[in-house]
């Protein structure tokens, strides 16, 4: 039998649940960013591959399937009836330790990246821990600025 080797956890992680990210069109002066819902399931699988990633940071980035929203999900999580539009993919990434930028959250073609140092993914573990004891109605971003106004926040809820 042939020794394969190291096998990463990262590569092991599998999906589960669904998860729900998206962001208001048009000129937003409240409620800048990315939206995001997930079951239970998905916050469980979700918190497992943040705390590889943090244990191996060399290997720390992974794709994950959306699956998109419904209109009631968009209103419930805050009762607007905004015109919107979801991500179709998540990218997230531990970023380099001599990175710039802690916190980098854009849109590519329908991929919704996320790169994060250490500190901001410590950050999303957290978010992630405090939504499956039942807390929701807060967020990350990036800056020293208004979370409401900055268009790289995260909200959950």
């Amino acid at each position: 039998m042939r020794d394969t080797g190291f096998v990463p956890k990262i590569k092991l992680w599998e999906f589960e649940g669904n998860v729900y990210i998206w962001r208001f069109l048009g000129r937003r002066k409240f409620m800048s960013g990315w939206h995001f819902v997930a079951t239970e399931p998905a916050l469980k699988s979700l918190l497992a591959l943040v705390e590889i990633m943090l244990a191996e940071p060399s290997r720390a980035r992974k794709r994950i399937p959306l699956s998109p929203p419904s209109q009631e999900i968009v209103y419930y999580a805050h009762g607007h009836d905004w015109p919107w539009e979801p991500a179709s993919e998540l990218y997230l990434a531990l970023a380099d330790e001599e990175t710039t930028e802690p916190w980098k959250l854009q849109l590519d073609k329908g991929t919704l990246c996320l790169t994060c140092d250490t500190a901001h993914m410590r950050k999303l573990k957290e978010s992630l821990e405090d939504q499956l004891k039942g807390e929701d109605d807060f967020c990350i971003w990036p800056s020293n600025g208004h979370p409401r106004f900055e268009p790289m926040t995260l909200w959950f809820w």
